[in-house]
């Protein structure tokens, strides 16, 4: 993978998929919601040039690399059947890592933190909203305005007999300020909002390489919570399974109908589901005698949790249908849970 071209999907991943190999080239067809579907080298898909690498660093980009040779030995034992590759201390670390390695990881955190900031800027910019709320924020906490008004009166070498008045009346003014706060805070916030799509696209490309890069630390708890997952393989009935540009898929306790790419460290999980070849699944399960599953569920699933594309071996029908509700469930939050943070933040009530 190192190079300019780095695959977040890795292809001896999508390899799986093949609907033609010519030579040592493997073909495959990618599904997208609003392109034609189109037949590509697994070289081409899946892939952004310098997706892991930053101002030159290519340091995440190299920790991938060589993790993906053990992992690509891994799915290949699997593949061929070797029960004993199914109790590999390295497997759930590798769902681990294609959990939060994809596009649609880093995608859809930057849809959700651009989401927030969004909802945040249009309330400082609502006079009727955020001025009360501005107040009671700054009221209730008495100890910022002190130490604020002690550093200027510091500054400016006002002593002690000055103090005690001067802060009466800034206490008095205060009101007023509150008041006439919205025009000056107006101009700052039209030059953030436009600068922030640049600004947030950087810092979260930078904090997933840095957490990447860090990736055993970072990683050990996700991979320590799919250790206690009994892992199988089951064929596919038709021998037309795909692959999502999330990789991984789950289902957690709190909410069983609704599949996540993504999940929290306080959620259980119940089952996790790697595809691995047309004809194959990866399937952890917590209970080994509740390991079963639907089969069309689960194709479904893949494509509403993949958040662009899934490729697959064949230009089926049911494939073009199935790329009608690609991204209906990407996000790593939903829009109702985001929507909730953003309310409870303007609760005068937390304050």
């Amino acid at each position: 993978m190192s190079g300019i071209r780095q695959h977040f999907i890795p292809r001896f991943l999508q390899n799986g998929f093949a609907s033609k190999v010519v030579g040592d080239q493997v073909y495959a067809w990618v599904f997208t919601k609003d392109k034609p579907t189109f037949e590509t080298n697994t070289i081409n898909s899946g892939v952004s040039k310098f997706f892991y690498t930053e101002k030159g660093n290519s340091e995440t980009d190299d920790i991938i690399t060589d993790l993906e040779k053990s992992y690509s030995e891994l799915v290949q034992s699997i593949r061929s059947g070797s029960n004993k590759a199914l109790s590999d201390v390295l497997l759930p670390d590798f769902f681990a890592h294609m959990e939060v390695r994809t596009k649609n990881f880093r995608s859809s955190f930057h849809n959700a933190s651009e989401y927030m900031i969004g909802k945040i800027l249009d309330f400082a910019a609502d006079k009727q909203r955020f001025e009360p709320y501005f107040a009671k924020m700054v009221l209730s906490k008495p100890a910022i305005i002190k130490d604020a008004i002690n550093k200027q009166f510091d500054e400016y070498g006002i002593n002690n007999e000055y103090r005690k008045a001067l802060s009466k009346q800034v206490e008095h003014l205060l009101p007023h300020f509150m008041s006439n706060i919205q025009p000056f805070i107006k101009p700052l916030l039209e030059e953030f909002r436009a600068n922030m799509p640049g600004y947030l696209k950087a810092a979260v490309k930078s904090g997933h390489n840095n957490a990447l890069a860090s990736c055993l630390n970072q990683l050990q708890p996700r991979a320590d919570k799919y250790s206690q997952l009994n892992f199988e393989v089951k064929a596919w009935p038709d021998e037309d399974l795909i692959l999502g540009d999330s990789a991984v898929l789950f289902k957690i306790e709190a909410n069983q109908s609704l599949f996540r790419a993504c999940v929290d460290k306080d959620q259980k999980v119940i089952q996790a589901f790697l595809p691995i070849s047309r004809t194959q699944i990866l399937v952890g399960s917590r209970d080994t005698e509740n390991s079963d599953f639907c089969p069309a569920e689960i194709k479904e699933a893949i494509a509403r949790c993949s958040l662009e594309f899934f490729v697959g071996p064949s230009k089926t029908e049911k494939n073009l249908s199935l790329a009608n509700i690609i991204g209906e469930n990407a996000s790593i939050i939903s829009d109702e849970e985001l929507e909730a943070i953003v309310e409870s933040l303007w609760d005068l009530n937390n304050l």
